[in-house]
Parts: structure tokens; C-alpha cells; sequence
């Protein structure tokens, strides 16, 4: 243990709080710390603190105490496991005086230690994709290059004026992690709106692009910001995610919430390009439905056609033979064969296709989706999504009942 412990055995600096195993912080050491606290919200129940040597969060539930950025405090407890790093538990807690914040650490999401930078006071600058409010609080969604960071703030401000703006945030980093104790994302928490700075102007609307366009190089695009984009949906996949084609190619949509469209309809979609498995995909998205329509007729691909990548997420129809119909509750997985190339396609759960036997001649009509070969960036594969029984046609279907021909389900 660290030459830094007190003489009676407690630990007064965060960082050799922060450096305990799960074991050590799980046998409540004793903790008496001198910090100053860079942000306290007592109805979530939450307090980060920082010292000299590194920052840790305290468990804040039920204490009486009203604390600010800025404050010099006293805190006596106990260590803590924590969900993800080690941290303050049954603290006792006396305002000294006022002071200073630390200076905040540029935050690099690609090159920054998560964990050496877990609860300190950091800056980060970012565009703004949603905005939400929670219990009077007001969480931002950044995107920051390839990552996404969550931002709190603990009261409204009206962030739907803020989106696709870039923005500067200080605050305190915390890590998002699951219940393996692992990390899985970002936030910042951000202690009042005078730590959040807008760094650029208002910008129109941009003009509509094709969807084979997107992040393709043009130097004059700031692929940071939104993107628009026209098309028509050619399948609903859940309450939040559509797929779209336009003349040139198709893709993903992902919104900020539920959708209210249905397969053919004509819509508009702002949102935010990223990569996808294969191609690129927008998330974060405001779809607007322009007009009710009907399907497009589906492209006609082989199994050796689609493994060209050209159809990756468009409306196609490939016909196959079945191999095997695997069922659960969440839907139906068919196994298939087109000449020799084995490939799935998956749709809601259906008795009627649950019910197929192997060597029935299909067709079905849904979305080719493109999986990636990571060892060689290559098309290694593909499989379809259809939405409803209704997508998949017999040719020559025999069921456990026996054998019928031409049946659309």
C-alpha cells in the first residue's frame, strides 16, 4: 500500500482509493480525504469529488448537506466497491471554505486513459445530435468523431435549440458500465449551463444528398453535422429503426424515438452519418412522413449477386431453397440455399413458417444486409430481413401437412 496512508490506516488521497482491487474497496478501508467538489446533485444522489492526486465519485443518497462546484470539503467514510471504479461510501461530509476547480483535462475519446480519467474535471468539445429532458435535468447526446457521449446538465435549457451545434463542455467524465463492471460508453456531467459554450453559428437545413453520396470524400462537407436525405421506406425493423432507399442505393435509419411510418411511405430524414457494418448509417435521425405510397418493386439478386456488397440494405427478392426453420419468440430464422451458398433470413414469428419442411422453394422479399469479413475488410457474407409473413412466397412449399404450391403467407 502506498507511503500516503495516514498513520491511523486511513486513505487520504483519492488516488490510492482509486488504485484499491475490488476486494480491498469491498472491505471498507477508512477514507478521510480533503477535495474540492466539482459536482453534487443530492436528488441522484450524486457527489464527485477531486484532490491533487485523482477524483472519485461518493455516494451522496441521504446526506444533508448542500454542496456546490467549487467547495472545499472534508469527507471521512469508507471505500466502496462501486459499480465500475472504487468510490466513497457512508461519507461524513463538512464544508471548509470556497475555492477553486481544478484545471480540466482535454478529453482525447482515442487516445485518453478511461480509466486514469474517470470522475476528473474535464473539457470536451462536441456536436449536439438530441436533446431530452429527464426529472428537470437535461441530457445531450455529442457526437465526438466515431463516439457518442452523453452530457447532464441539472436543469432544463432548452436543448432542442442546440442541435447540430458544436459545443464546449466542462465537467466531470464518468464512465456509462454494465453489470460486469465494464465500460460501455461516456458521459459528462456538466454542473450548470455556464459550463456549456456554443462554438459556432445557427445553420440552415442542408440541401437533400443521395444516400450513395455519404461519406464519400468532399472536402467542403463537415461530415460532423447532419445530413438530409430523401427516400421511401422499405422496411420497419423495430419502433426506432427504418431502412430507406432512394434511387441510388439504400440505408439505415436509426431515429431519436418511436416512428410512426409504414412500409412505401415518402419521407424526409435529418440525421447524423456513421459507420455501419458495411456502409454508412444515420442515427440520431428526425424522419418526417411526406406522403403515404407503396412498396418499389424489389431488386431480383442471387445469393452470388448479393455477396457483390451492391445491395446492402435495399429492398431485394431472392429466391431458395429451405434448409431449416429455427423459431423463438422473438421471430423466425430461415436457413437457405442458392446454389450451394448457404445464408439466413430473419422475420417476425410466424406458425405457418415454423411449419415449413426442408426442400421447399421459396422467395422472399426484405432487406440484404452485408456482414463484414473484419480480418480482410470483405464482404464475408449477407442475410435478408423481411417484416411479415407476407414477404415470404412458396414456389414449391411442403409442409408437415403436406405439399402445396404458389402459397403467399
Amino acid at each position: 500500500m502506498s507511503q500516503l496512508l495516514a498513520k491511523n490506516g486511513d486513505i487520504v488521497h483519492l488516488a490510492d482509493l482509486k488504485h484499491l482491487t475490488v476486494s480491498a474497496a469491498s472491505a471498507e478501508r477508512p477514507v478521510t480525504v480533503h477535495a474540492v467538489v466539482t459536482y453534487a446533485d443530492r436528488d441522484w444522489g450524486l457527489l464527485f469529488v477531486q484532490d491533487e492526486s485523482a477524483a472519485a465519485y461518493v455516494d451522496f443518497h441521504n446526506i444533508d448537506i448542500q454542496l456546490k462546484p467549487g467547495d472545499v470539503v472534508d469527507i471521512s467514510g469508507v471505500s466502496g466497491a462501486g459499480g465500475y471504479a472504487p468510490q466513497i461510501d457512508r461519507p461524513r461530509i463538512r464544508f471548509v471554505r470556497r475555492g477553486a476547480l481544478p484545471v480540466p483535462i482535454e478529453m482525447n475519446l482515442f487516445q485518453r486513459n478511461m480509466a486514469d480519467a474517470d470522475s476528473s474535471w474535464c473539457h470536451l468539445r462536441g456536436v449536439v445530435h438530441t436533446a431530452r429532458e429527464v426529472d428537470g435535468r437535461t441530457i445531450l447526446e455529442l457526437g465526438v468523431g466515431t463516439s457518442d457521449v452523453s452530457i447532464t446538465l441539472p436543469v432544463p435549457i432548452h436543448g432542442e435549440q442546440l442541435l447540430d451545434r458544436e459545443v464546449s463542455a466542462t465537467g466531470v467524465f464518468g464512465v456509462v458500465f454494465n453489470d460486469r463492471r465494464q465500460a460501455i460508453g461516456h458521459q459528462i456531467f456538466v454542473p450548470s449551463p455556464q459550463f456549456l459554450k456554443v462554438m459556432d453559428s445557427p445553420t440552415a437545413q442542408p440541401d437533400p444528398v443521395t444516400i450513395i453520396s455519404l461519406q464519400r470524400y468532399s472536402p467542403s462537407t463537415d461530415e460532423r453535422h447532419s445530413v438530409t436525405i430523401n427516400g421511401t421506406v422499405v422496411l420497419k425493423s423495430d419502433e426506432n429503426t427504418i431502412f430507406i432507399q432512394d434511387s441510388t442505393a439504400g440505408i439505415q435509419v436509426r431515429s431519436a424515438g418511436p416512428l410512426n411510418v409504414a412500409d412505401g411511405d415518402r419521407v424526409s430524414v435529418r440525421g447524423f452519418a456513421t459507420n455501419g457494418e458495411y456502409a454508412p448509417l444515420l442515427q440520431h435521425s428526425i424522419i418526417i412522413s411526406d406522403a403515404r405510397g407503396k412498396l418499389p418493386d424489389p431488386y431480383s439478386i442471387t445469393a452470388k449477386s448479393a455477396l457483390d456488397g451492391h445491395y446492402d440494405s435495399e429492398y431485394v427478392s431472392m429466391r431458395a431453397n429451405l434448409t431449416a426453420v429455427r423459431s423463438s419468440p422473438n421471430g423466425t430464422l430461415l436457413v437457405l440455399n442458392d446454389n450451394g451458398t448457404l445464408f439466413e433470413a430473419f422475420g417476425p414469428a410466424s406458425d405457418t413458417l415454423n411449419s415449413l419442411l426442408p426442400g421447399s422453394e421459396l422467395e422472399i422479399r426484405g432487406i440484404c444486409r452485408v456482414q463484414v469479413d473484419r480480418t480482410r475488410y470483405s464482404v464475408g457474407g449477407f442475410n435478408l430481413l423481411f417484416d411479415s409473413g407476407r414477404s415470404v412466397y412458396t414456389r414449391a412449399a411442403i409442409f408437415s401437412t403436406g405439399k402445396a404450391q404458389g402459397t403467399a403467407f
